[in-house]
C-alpha cells in the first residue's frame, strides 16, 4: 500500500516558491521524528544552485539525515529528484530500476521507507506505506494526501 502525500510551498513555509532546498531540508527534519536514524539514498537529481553528487537513475548514497539536511539547505532549488529513507541496517538495499521522478504513484518502492520526490519545482510528492509519515507531516504541515493505494490478499 502507498500512501501518497503532496506538499506545496504554501503548506510548507506559507511560500509560493516550491522545492526549495531549505523546504527539502524542513521535510526530512519532520520525517526523521517518525523514522528515527535512516540512511539517505537520491536519483534522477537536478537543480539551480548547489549541485549534490552525480545520482541519475541509480541512487546513490548521501548519508544519514543530518548530511542530506548539510547538503540540500544550500541548494536553491529542485527541479526535479527522489529521495530515499532506508533503514541502516539494509546494507545493500533493493530499489526498482531506473528510478525517475515522474514514475507512477503505484511504484515499488524496495527497501525505501519513505520516497520524497522534487516535482518541476511546483510540489513534494510523500510516497510511504507507513501509516505514521502522514500523522507526523500533518503536525507541522498542510497535506494534502493525493492516494491511498491498498492492495487485497486473495482469499
Amino acid at each position: 500500500m502507498n500512501i501518497v502525500i503532496r506538499l506545496s510551498a504554501e503548506s510548507i513555509d506559507g511560500g509560493h516558491i516550491c522545492c526549495l532546498g531549505s523546504q527539502l531540508a524542513s521535510i526530512v527534519s519532520v520525517l526523521g521524528q517518525s523514522l528515527g536514524d535512516v540512511v539517505w539514498y537520491a536519483a534522477d537529481v537536478d537543480s539551480i544552485g548547489v549541485v549534490l553528487p552525480i545520482c541519475k537513475q541509480s541512487p546513490c548514497l548521501i548519508g544519514h539525515s543530518n548530511r542530506l539536511i548539510e547538503l540540500v539547505e544550500h541548494i536553491d532549488q529542485f527541479l526535479r529528484g527522489v529521495f530515499l529513507a532506508v533503514d541502516p541496517q539494509k546494507t545493500n538495499p533493493q530499489f526498482r530500476s531506473d528510478i525517475d521522478t515522474e514514475d507512477s504513484i503505484e511504484a515499488d518502492l524496495g527497501d525505501a521507507l519513505v520516497e520524497i520526490r522534487a516535482f518541476d519545482t511546483t510540489f513534494f510528492e510523500i510516497l510511504t506505506n507507513k501509516e505514521q509519515i502522514g500523522a507526523v507531516l500533518a503536525k507541522t504541515f498542510t497535506i494534502h494526501v493525493v492516494s491511498v493505494m491498498v492492495q487485497f490478499k486473495r482469499l
